[in-house]
């Protein structure tokens, strides 16, 4: 190798690792936010809005149950079916199921809502795409483990934050955030006897394209929850329309489960009645 290609080598792997350091910063700035920034939010959110939040949910939850116990109710009372002893045991175990489906699409995938046909292939190729990243998350998390595990990579304070980004990364199956774990600790380049300025110049367009991409990210979350309620939980007007929206919502709820029950109240009434005019007969 002449002295010529070897100060090019020697100059692009200074750019490598000046590119790196650029996007650990980044990355430093991610696990800031979604650690410390993240906590201190919720922490304040929760004080301030946490019973109301927490009454909501668990109503609008009962709401959901309810809604499945009087379709499977209907079912019975269109089948012409009698009411056992067992069958208000049965509707509840199955609306329980159904609910958890629900949350669990909602959670993963986000509404499931029933496609045109011309969209079939499209939601085919989605749910293709979803398997393929999800198995790629898989690998790239148990890559990881291996080389960051602190019982294998110590406890120093950068591997501990590489090693808690990891979780926070897998946790949200960000497929894009462990691909750049990766990049930043994977020094298998610099263990090879021959270093080709092609495979340091292609790291050089990754790493850029990483730094771009991650500098969006941050730009965007502070426009995302919890990170958008920031300023505005020291605003007090604020504070007191968003409890007013939570309380409206909580009116509304609660006159829906009222309607629900009295449903379900009549449901198992015209069930019952059902049931001894046919014996009657």
């Amino acid at each position: 190798m002449n002295s010529y290609k070897r100060q090019n080598i020697e100059h692009l792997k200074l750019q490598v690792e000046q590119l790196k350091k650029q996007l650990q910063k980044l990355i430093d700035q991610w696990y800031y936010y979604q650690t410390s920034v993240y906590q201190e939010i919720m922490f304040e959110y929760d004080n301030i809005f946490g019973d109301i939040e927490e009454e909501l949910e668990d109503k609008i939850r009962t709401s959901q149950e309810l809604e499945k116990r009087v379709e499977f109710l209907r079912m019975k009372l269109r089948q012409g079916e009698n009411l056992r002893r067992n069958t208000m045991k049965l509707i509840d175990i199955m609306s329980n199921r159904q609910v958890e489906r629900q949350h669990l699409r909602h959670h993963t995938n986000g509404s499931m809502q029933k496609l045109h046909p011309k969209n079939e292939l499209r939601q085919l190729k989605q749910v293709s795409c979803e398997i393929n990243e999800n198995y790629e998350i898989s690998n790239l998390y148990r890559s990881l483990v291996k080389k960051l595990h602190p019982d294998v990579a110590g406890e120093s304070e950068e591997r501990r934050k590489y090693w808690e980004s990891l979780q926070i990364a897998y946790k949200q199956k960000d497929a894009e955030r462990l691909r750049v774990i990766q990049l930043l600790v994977d020094d298998n380049i610099y263990n090879q006897s021959k270093i080709e300025e092609a495979q340091l110049k292609t790291l050089i367009i990754d790493l850029e394209n990483n730094i771009k991409k991650q500098e969006l990210k941050l730009k965007n979350l502070i426009y995302q929850e919890p990170f958008v309620f920031k300023d505005k939980l020291k605003d007090r007007f604020w504070i007191k329309k968003r409890k007013e929206q939570l309380e409206n919502r909580l009116i509304q709820i609660n006159d829906r489960l009222r309607y629900q029950h009295h449903l379900l109240s009549n449901l198992t009434e015209s069930l019952k009645n059902s049931q001894e005019k046919s014996r009657a007969v």
